[in-house]
């Protein structure tokens, strides 16, 4: 598990950093050669927004 940050001043900024860091996870497990899937998944204690998991 790896857990991501950013300190945004509003939620669109929020959300462009998540896409951003969404899309490089994604293009290097690609480059590795692994399967993978985007799920939803629970925050738990957190509370964020949303959270998304990936899983190889």
């Amino acid at each position: 598990m790896k857990d991501l940050y950013s300190f945004d001043a509003d939620e669109a900024g929020m959300d462009k950093s998540y896409r951003a860091m969404s899309e490089a996870y994604q293009a290097i497990f690609k480059r590795c050669g692994l399967r993978f899937i985007v799920i939803q998944a629970d925050s738990g204690a957190i509370g964020a927004k949303t959270r998304r998991s990936l899983l190889p």
